[in-house]
């Protein structure tokens, strides 16, 4: 394919809230892009992953494997309650599921019906761990699942002293995300990233 040939092809873009389409800018819709997440206990993370999900399922459905939060326990009730989810985002009600059984083969066997166009992994930790896996096999979810975009969630180091072992994986992802304490959410690769991404880099998935 020639360069000229390259520029004619469009790529349509995921129709996003504004706030979300100033900070991302571009998430593309008919292809796969991936995510990192990364950020201290108690930042946000699973609130804004919940918030995300719901944004997200208006353009098809969503498996939210929550290694993290067990449903039963409590917590992630409590955080659909706190962010306003279900009535922010009223057609997430349905669009929206969690990953009941724990396990790395129901994963794989979930996004093996087709049904998902997206998938968030909470936490790369925590399905290492219980499947005894490593963290390329657990990436290599994006080379068998090609019709679906995917959201990795990892673990900062008790030190803060950025993520257990991960770093290294940045690169694999064409967005990566920081979260601070106080959910101030920022980039630190934002593969589609131009001037105007770039005056806009921060957003609190708190307030927005």
């Amino acid at each position: 394919m020639k360069l000229f040939e390259a520029t004619k092809i469009k790529v349509k873009p995921t129709l996003l809230p504004k706030a979300y389409r100033n900070w991302i800018e571009f998430m593309p819709s008919d292809a796969q892009w991936t995510m990192g997440v990364a950020g201290k206990p108690g930042a946000g993370k699973s609130s804004w992953l919940l918030k995300l999900s719901a944004i997200l399922s208006k353009h098809g459905r969503v498996l939210y494997s929550n290694f993290e939060e067990d449903v039963a326990g409590g917590t992630l009730q409590q955080k659909i309650r706190d962010m306003k989810i279900i009535t922010s985002f009223p057609w997430c009600k349905t669009r929206v599921e969690f990953l009941e059984n724990e396990k790395w083969t129901e994963l794989v066997k979930r996004l093996n019906t087709g049904k998902y166009k997206y998938c968030i992994i909470d936490s790369v930790s925590k399905i290492k761990a219980r499947g005894k896996l490593k963290t390329e096999e657990v990436l290599s979810l994006k080379h068998q699942f090609p019709k679906v975009s995917l959201i990795f969630v990892y673990h900062y180091r008790k030190d803060g002293k950025g993520f257990k072992g991960e770093s290294d994986y940045e690169h694999e992802h064409d967005y990566f995300i920081e979260i601070e304490r106080g959910g101030d959410a920022k980039f630190i690769k934002n593969r589609f990233k131009t001037k105007k991404t770039l005056a806009n880099q921060t957003i609190n998935v708190f307030k927005d």
